[in-house]
């Protein structure tokens, strides 16, 4: 195929070649040379396979699909040994709550969650009625105790590291 690509290729510029000398401008010359010179390339890469296929001489590892892997099965049996979240009742959890944010003023929700070990509409509920969720600056995406629910005032802080 890439012979007969080729052959061909060279009969159009011998043709061409014939008719650019009978012409005499210059400029059409050069560029016509030019054109079929990169016609001729187009020509030869348009013949070329785009992938080729190899012959291995040494023998090659080969992975079998596996349908759970290893991590996934720890993560199952870590889940059933868990359980369920189960809504434990409201004053409980927060006592939970109240008992976390004594040491520390903000919590991310998902540390909330694991540390209450509670459903995530549920415990969103519970912080709606206590915290507050900051949406920008430096504590964002975190939660807070609301001012009535906390133990401390905000000048406290300062006047203790001053």
């Amino acid at each position: 195929m890439l012979t007969v690509a080729l052959s061909a290729t060279r009969h159009i510029c011998q043709l061409c070649d014939q008719f650019i000398h009978r012409d005499t401008n210059l400029l059409i010359l050069l560029l016509s040379r030019h054109f079929w010179c990169l016609f001729v390339r187009w020509q030869i890469e348009s013949v070329k396979p785009q992938r080729l296929t190899q012959q291995l001489d040494r023998f090659t590892s080969v992975f079998k699909p596996v349908a759970n892997h290893n991590f996934s099965l720890e993560y199952e049996k870590k889940k059933k040994s868990e359980g369920k979240m189960v809504r434990a009742d409201r004053q409980v959890v927060l006592d939970m709550l109240f008992s976390a944010f004594e040491k520390h003023q903000y919590y991310s929700f998902k540390d909330l969650v694991d540390i209450t070990k509670q459903p995530v509409a549920y415990l969103k509920e519970i912080m709606r009625d206590i915290g507050t969720c900051h949406r920008k600056g430096t504590h964002k995406s975190t939660w807070e105790l609301k001012p009535e629910y906390c133990h401390y005032q905000p000048g406290e802080e300062e006047e203790k590291s001053s």
